[in-house]
This record gives C-alpha cells, structure tokens and sequence, in this order.
C-alpha cells in the first residue's frame, strides 16, 4: 500500500462531520483522494514501522529491516529512511 492509498484509508475512518461543507459536490471517495494528494504535496507522508535485524560480532550489528541501513548502536528511527524501528520481530512470512 503507497502513502496515497493509505491516507485515503485513514480519512475514510475520520467521522464524516470532520469535513463540513468543504467537501461540496464532490462524490466522497474523489474528495479523499484530492485531500490525500493535498496532503502527501505538502510533506505529509505514513511513517513506516520495523524491526532491527542483530547481526552479532559484527562492528555494526544493528541493522533496519526496511533499508538494510547498519548502525553501531541501537537505534529507535533508522538514520537513513526514518522508519520507526518498533516492532519486535518480523510479521509473519518474512
């Protein structure tokens, strides 16, 4: 799933008054998309989650699962692409 798509997904779930009338004539899933490619033009973007791979004996053992980045020491965001190493292990099939 790109930023777009989940953004779209995160504005559906937003109570439909959040909006008001600035919505106008616009058919509600149109409208999200714009709100959504609104967003992602003016920086907004989904922070991506993952889990730091432990490579032991090495002089940087930690490393992000999304990048492949290696770090000397244990970090909470990858320094390289910003994903939010949080997860305690890998999702299942992979």
């Amino acid at each position: 799933m790109n930023v777009r798509e989940k953004l779209v997904e995160l504005l559906r779930e937003a109570p439909y008054n959040i909006f008001g009338n600035k919505l106008g004539n616009c058919y509600f899933d149109s409208c999200l998309e714009l709100i959504a490619d609104h967003l992602i033009a003016h920086g907004v973007t989904v922070q991506e989650h993952g889990w730091i791979k432990i490579y032991a004996g090495s002089m940087y053992p930690y490393s992000c699962s999304k990048c492949g980045n290696c770090h000397a020491r244990m970090v909470k965001f990858c320094e390289c692409c910003g994903t939010k190493l949080d997860l305690p292990q890998p999702p299942k099939g992979e």
